[in-house]
């Protein structure tokens, strides 16, 4: 006999067709899955059901099953208003239709300690943060400033570490593929009475997709002989994660170091866009083109008090980056000019929590000082000759002090409210100094059957220092840029089905972007690259729905948004530029046998605006082929919508070994995606994984 359930939700339509079950693997009781213990959106513990504003968990589980191999297409498939977007040198995301060249809008945190560099403020969502040491990814959708102070504009992204209670023993795993992909990862977990340990290791490199071209479909002002650009590669050098976090009573000891070189597919200086060859570059510094980094952060925390008064948690932390970027400025003459700074930083967090007047108040304070210290840019040309170029930008130091609060209060058995604010006062190594204060608002509903989550919130994040004090060309930076800000509105009703097999999920947000900061590859040569580009005011639905019975597991989510007001912004019919309007996930899991399993993630992207415009140094470059092939003046261009399907096949004949099948692109969908760059870049094709792990 078969059972046909029938799932309707505003936009979704999916009819599925279950056999008679064998064994109820994936039927989980609902409160079991609604009580996930998170801790992003109030620095302290609750369950996902009682979290101020939208949370979307990505359990270890979800991350096995779907092959993915960066965290990017994980953000991507499983959290609504995550869209991909690209970059010249960068691996690039938006959230809710704002983005940068680098990630400085999105605060990313490993066990909450901050990922992003302190100078250039970002953290890519790459291969440098591997996927098999990860329990769950905590994604807080909206402004985070009243918690987290400078970077947390659009969403917050915690990777939460396992440990050895959630994977004692050993874990080696072996994957290679085509385009050169080859990866290791290794990790240990040991406990023993009250010592909780786990270290990782994982190396990674992917040579990447060549995309060959005719001379009429570049964007070459010099036509060239030899056209092609290097698709998604991870090389020269490639990346590694390895870490380890030591828990033992109240102290723990978390490091990790890590580095990732995304290959450029395009020249990114001069005449940006341009077809290069990339055997021809030198190594320089240990890099070929590209922007390369390594960081290394360590965090020692001290945890004490009483359950039933004050508890308290120190923090230090120490962080160090390493940016080396050899950059593509003329391909007709094989010329790069390679810049390298790094910088250090030391932090001392504290944070108070108590019982008090029937609620739960936090307080803290927050202390951080980074110095940069920049080397002299290399200019190489004839892919021998290196010469000094001067310096990349001045160096410097700044120091933030910040306090905050957090007061929970039960209204009563059905309503909550969450009241938060955060002052941070940054000391600037140049410019007016920033004063910024972050409000959040929340108010919650539950009962058995729905949810509903209120909230209004602001955040920040300040001009990095690299955008304000570089002297690179085509990245010259602005002493006088202030902070961007987010102001944020959120409705969220959620639903909880019958019979423990799912929820539906809506959240409605308006939001405002003041003092946007943007990189205008158009600037004459006596102008900053970067400016405070005005506002944008949007609205917008993100939908998520979970299904668990029997052998199937669902989910789906889909994002549709517009823009109500703009201010010198790239804006088409209410579409953001790069930024489809609607874009829908489905991923699929299903137990085909209790030793096989088969996973399929379907994506549509949505048409795009996306303008072209071929310039250098503000002046517009003559089309060698004016009659044919692309054209390199198009501000209405847009891009057509694509369809993806990527799969998993896994095979576990025993409790110890894995092997799994994994296909992106399945149907090798052609498909482009601009962002901040002058034209809209192409993506891979089909790419084949084969992975072996074992355990022990």
């Amino acid at each position: 006999m078969n059972i046909k359930y029938l799932l309707i939700c505003p936009l979704f339509y999916m009819s599925v067709t279950i056999a008679d079950p064998i064994d109820n693997l994936f039927e989980l009781p609902l409160a079991e899955l609604l009580n996930i213990q998170v801790s992003t959106a109030s620095r302290e513990n609750e369950a996902l059901v009682d979290t101020p504003v939208a949370v979307t968990v990505i359990t270890s589980e979800m991350i096995a099953n779907s092959g993915a191999s960066s965290i990017k297409r994980l953000l991507v498939s499983y959290v609504p208003g995550f869209t991909s977007v690209e970059d010249q040198n960068e691996v690039n995301i938006a959230v809710r239709g704002v983005y940068t060249s680098s990630k400085q809008k999105i605060l990313f945190m490993l066990n909450g300690h901050r990922l992003n560099g302190h100078s250039f403020s970002e953290s890519a969502p790459d291969l440098s943060l591997s996927l098999d040491k990860i329990k769950q990814i905590e994604v807080l959708r909206g402004p985070a400033s009243s918690l987290y102070g400078n970077v947390a504009l659009t969403a917050v992204v915690n990777i939460v570490l396992k440990k050895a209670e959630d994977s004692e023993g050993a874990f080696v795993k072996l994957r290679v593929g085509d385009h050169g992909q080859q990866e290791l990862s290794y990790h240990h977990g040991y406990k023993h009475n009250d010592l909780d340990a786990f270290i990782w290791l994982n190396k990674h490199s992917i040579e990447g997709e060549v995309k060959t071209f005719s001379s009429d479909e570049t964007y070459n002002a010099i036509t060239a002989t030899k056209n092609e650009a290097i698709i998604g590669g991870h090389d020269d050098p490639g990346s590694y994660d390895m870490g380890f976090n030591i828990e033992k009573g109240p102290l723990s000891i978390l490091f990790n170091a890590r580095q990732d070189h995304p290959i450029e597919p395009f020249s990114s200086s001069g005449t940006s866009g341009e077809t290069y060859v990339y055997a021809d570059y030198p190594t320089i510094k240990g890099v070929k083109p590209g922007q390369s980094y390594n960081a290394n952060n360590m965090n020692i925390q001290y945890e004490y008090g009483s359950q039933d008064s004050w508890q308290h948690e120190t923090r230090f932390s120490f962080d160090q980056y390493m940016f080396t970027a050899q950059l593509i400025l003329d391909p007709a003459l094989t010329q790069s000019l390679l810049g390298r700074w790094k910088d250090d930083a030391y932090g001392l967090m504290h944070i108070s929590h108590t019982d008090l007047l029937g609620g739960r108040l936090q307080v803290g304070f927050q202390i951080d000082n980074y110095q940069v210290e920049a080397d002299d840019a290399i200019l190489s040309s004839g892919g021998s000759t290196q010469i000094n170029a001067g310096i990349i930008m001045p160096d410097g130091e700044e120091t933030t002090h910040s306090i905050f609060t957090q007061y929970k209060y039960a209204l009563s058995e059905n309503w909550a409210s969450n009241i938060g604010f955060r002052y941070d006062d940054k000391s600037r190594s140049q410019g007016k100094d920033v004063h910024e204060f972050s409000p959040r608002l929340s108010l919650n509903y539950k009962n058995a059957d729905y949810a509903l989550k209120m909230s209004a919130s602001r955040s920040f994040v300040d001009a990095s220092y690299f955008n304000r004090r570089t002297v690179f060309p085509n990245y010259r930076g602005a002493n006088n840029l202030t902070p961007e800000k987010l102001t944020s509105i959120q409705l969220s009703p959620t639903y909880y089905f019958k019979n423990n097999i799912g929820e539906y999920n809506a959240t409605v947000f308006y939001n405002t972007v003041d003092n946007f900061i943007f990189r205008n590859l158009a600037a004459l040569p006596s102008e900053a690259n970067y400016n405070n580009s005005g506002e944008l005011t949007t609205w917008g639905l993100e939908q998520e729905l979970w299904w668990v019975k029997m052998r199937w597991q669902v989910r789906a989510n889909m994002t549709w948004q517009k823009v109500l007001d703009y201010d010198q912004f790239e804006v088409k019919s209410g579409d953001i530029a790069n930024v489809p309007s609607l874009v829908a996930n489905l991923i699929l899991d299903y137990e085909l046998h209790n030793d096989w399993h088969i996973n399929g993630t379907f994506q549509y992207i949505g048409k795009q605006y996306s303008p072209i415009y071929i310039q250098n140094d503000g002046t517009a470059v003559a089309d060698p082929f004016p009659n044919t092939g692309v054209s390199f003046d198009d501000p209405n261009n847009e891009v057509a919508a694509a369809y993806l399907m990527h799969s998993q096949l896994s095979y576990r004949p025993n409790n110890h070994l894995r092997i799994d099948l994994q296909v992106d692109n399945l149907f090798d969908e052609q498909h482009l995606q601009g962002g901040t760059t002058l034209h809209p870049y192409p993506q891979m094709g089909r790419s084949f994984r084969l992975a072996a792990s074992y355990d022990w």
